[in-house]
């Protein structure tokens, strides 16, 4: 736990002396060695005393337009109060220079005459101008800058009064000609020139200009790029306004959850703190991996929040959709010259909008619709976005896959209630480009003759090379070829088998780093370890105090597809928020079974009652235990090995007739009954090997569950419970995959395909 410093001031002397911080950059990282003398004996002055009684060298006060605006009442609020009694805040402090450029630059860009006027001096600005200044330089914590001496560049600790993380960021400072030294910037612009002067009720670092919007997270990273003439063909104006229109904005914005608990010790598994490592340590002996090195179970020390956008270029919007703005009708194209709709009456168009209002921050609203749907709660780099590791592609095509299917994976959306699904076609007839590009709700490859749906493709970094668009502190955006719209016809794309990886059901797991895809081996960044979560900060995943689920990668000579598992560990009780459906209807789900139940491991899969929910308003607001939970037929052995009566598996080798034509039946044959007792092969896309008797349906540890076929409604939450009803203390349950697969594909017209 971090223990809050009471740093006091001396003198202002002192504080001229010390007006650049941080380390020198040749090695030097003591704060003491450059900085003696920073630290001071209680004064016992507020903030708001030490802004009223500091003086320059000439004797005036530089804060004098601070106190203005930190002084005004806007909407009752009282922080001039708050500055003069006891608390916990850090104050930037621009200074009256500092303001004086602010105003000049906000007066040169405004364009509407009377608005300059705002500009002319800090008591014209209104109201809400001045409010959001004080809510952005004030955070909720005190923050020294000797706290962040170990980073280079990162956010702030804590947000500020906007609920927004500062950034900073180390500079090489040269204003002293006998040594340069490392100085900090907020946002990338305002420099701090008196460091961690520290009152009774927090601390002030003086900055020389106002802090503006952050260009590390999504918003001002978009914004930044749009501003640059050179980066014409890529610029997303208008995607960037529908953003602001909507206030997605403002959750693009979002980094840390301030509610996160630090970890504490655990009494019923013993926990170590990891030196140098942003987890924490359990120890368990309920796996080994094939060295015997014991594994280790962490959690991550924060929960961040991340994102991917996907943006249409203004170009693309203009020449193909006659889109010229975000709100406005009939503005003039820069390209086409015609007259133009705006964003918003396209999306009505989508979404058949009939509300008179254009309130678009609901998410009911058509450009809310929208945009929503071109976002997801996690960042995925290009190499994220889809299985692209090389044994994971290998074990894809030597099964034969890419013929009949692409690699995908399905995502939520911030679009309420819709998913998309991401895929790379390794299609022989693409020839060049098989494995090169990535599209987002294609439907069907070349080779199998059934390519029903294109997709939008998402632009790779060679295509926008002039640009860097994934390097925000939380995520990224990606060009996109077209608009994303969750319409009938993407809805008709998405009418597929949905089969969704263990490790992708939450955006926590991909934001942690738990998710291990692209690894060389099992073995990552925090050694042989996996992760587990902390209840009630893991979206899509809860499990009872008694029970223990983690993330890993699994090592690449064990049975499974693409090497993604969840395991439920324990006398395990564990809900899973299913993806949403993107229709109504009749829909098979399914979980993917590794029994691996004999001599060599020391554990059993557990015997599991299934159970289904139907969320309803409220749920949230009751312990998910409790819910009136659906079982699922009786019980089941996850440990049965396929071969077993119970399952009947016969491997299609086994089924080999006088004919192709009889062979084809029997394998037929054996597949349909296997389903009337519950079950399936393994799917025949993914390979151990180069033989054909290395696919995961050949593997008679290997199957898929049928759990229950039921209604589902499109916009309505559903959960799926595990509970090990055996009390085995060893058991482990991986979950490698769910599939829930509507009617039209599990008994449709066209037999489901073995993939």
């Amino acid at each position: 736990m971090k223990i809050k410093k009471r740093l006091i001031r001396k003198s202002a002397l002192v504080a001229v002396v010390t007006v650049l911080i941080g380390m020198a950059t040749a090695c030097t990282d003591l704060w003491s060695e450059q900085h003696p003398g920073t630290y001071y004996i209680s004064d016992g002055k507020t903030i708001a005393t030490y802004l009223e009684e500091y003086q320059d060298i000439d004797g005036t006060n530089p804060f004098t337009d601070l106190i203005y605006i930190l002084k005004k009442d806007i909407n009752g609020s009282n922080y001039w109060g708050e500055l003069k009694t006891y608390g916990d805040r850090t104050l930037f402090a621009p200074t009256n220079a500092a303001f004086d450029e602010y105003l000049k630059e906000r007066k040169d860009l405004e364009k509407d005459p009377e608005k300059k006027k705002y500009f002319d001096n800090i008591q014209s600005v209104p109201d809400s101008i001045l409010d959001s200044i004080r809510k952005t330089h004030l955070c909720k914590e005190s923050i020294y800058l000797d706290d962040l001496r170990k980073n280079e560049d990162g956010s702030l600790p804590a947000s500020n009064m906007l609920n927004r993380y500062l950034t900073y960021k180390a500079i090489e400072d040269r204003s002293d000609s006998t040594q340069v030294r490392v100085a900090y910037t907020i946002n990338q612009f305002s420099k701090i020139t008196v460091a961690d002067d520290s009152t009774v009720n927090g601390v002030v670092q003086i900055i020389d200009h106002v802090i503006r919007q952050s260009t590390a997270y999504i918003p001002g990273y978009l914004r930044e790029n749009n501003k640059k003439t050179e980066y014409s063909s890529h610029q997303g104006k208008i995607f960037l306004k529908a953003l602001e229109l909507t206030k997605l904005s403002v959750e693009l914005e979002k980094y840390r959850d301030d509610s996160y608990p630090e970890p504490k010790y655990d009494s019923t598994i013993t926990c170590l703190e990891m030196t140098g490592k942003a987890a924490v340590e359990y120890e368990t002996g309920y796996q080994n991996f094939k060295d015997k090195t014991q594994q280790r179970v962490v959690w991550p020390d924060q929960r961040l929040f991340k994102y991917t956008l996907f943006v249409v270029s203004d170009s693309i919007l203009e020449v193909d959709y006659n889109i010229t703005d975000a709100d406005v009708d009939g503005v003039p194209g820069k390209i086409t010259n015609q007259i133009g709709i705006s964003l918003r009456s396209y999306a009505k168009q989508v979404y058949n909008d009939d509300h008179k209002d254009d309130n678009d921050t609901l998410s009911t609203s058509a450009l809310y619709r929208l945009m929503s749907y071109h976002i997801l709660p996690c960042w995925l780099k290009w190499d994220m976005l889809n299985f692209r590791q090389e044994d994971i592609v290998k074990g894809h095509t030597r099964a034969g896959g890419q013929d009949s299917i692409d690699m995908e994976d399905f995502y939520e959306t911030l679009h309420p209630y819709a998913i998309m699904r991401i895929s790379t076609p390794y299609d022989p007839k693409l020839g060049d480009d098989a494995g090169k590009k990535i599209y987002i709700n294609r439907k069907g490859t070349l080779s199998a003759n059934n390519l029903t749906h294109e997709g939008v493709r998402i632009w790779n970094s060679s295509e926008s090379s002039e640009i860097e668009t994934n390097d925000a502190m939380n995520g990224g955006y990606y060009f996109v070829d077209k608009l994303l719209l969750f319409d009938d016809d993407t809805k008709d794309a998405l009418d597929t088998r949905i089969r969704v990886m263990g490790q992708t059901l939450s955006p926590d797991f991909i934001n942690s780093g738990a998710r291990g895809r692209m690894r060389t081996d099992a073995q990552g960044a925090l050694g042989y370890a996996v992760y587990t979560f902390k209840r009630g900060f893991c979206k899509n995943v809860d499990a009872t105090d008694q029970s223990l689920f983690v993330v890993r990668y699994e090592d690449k000579t064990y049975d499974i597809m693409f090497f993604d598992e969840m395991n439920l560990v324990g006398i395990y009780d564990v809900s899973l928020r299913l993806p949403p459906v993107p229709k109504t209807g009749l829909y098979e789900i399914r979980i993917f079974g590794n029994a691996q139940a004999d001599d060599r491991y020391k554990y059993t899969r557990g015997i599991v009652q299934f159970y289904l929910h139907e969320g309803k308003p409220g749920d949230e607001d009751i312990k998910w235990t409790s819910w009136d939970w659906h079982p699922c037929d009786i019980p089941v052995n996850m440990a049965t090995m396929t071969t077993e009566p119970k399952i009947g598996n016969i491997k299609d080798s086994d089924l080999k007739g006088d004919t192709d034509e009889e062979t084809e039946l029997n394998i037929q044959g054996n597949d349909k009954a296997m389903r009337n007792r519950g079950y399936m092969k393994a799917p025949a896309s993914f390979a151990m090997g180069d033989k054909v008797s290395d696919r995961l349906r050949n593997h008679d540890v290997c199957f898929r569950k049928i759990i229950c076929t039921e209604q589902l409604t499109a916009g309505k939450d559903y959960y799926l419970r595990f509970r090990e009803t055996k009390d085995q203390k060893t058991s482990i349950c991986p979950v490698n995959f769910i599939e829930i697969v509507p009617k039209s594909v599990f008994a449709g017209a066209i037999p489901e395909d073995r993939m």
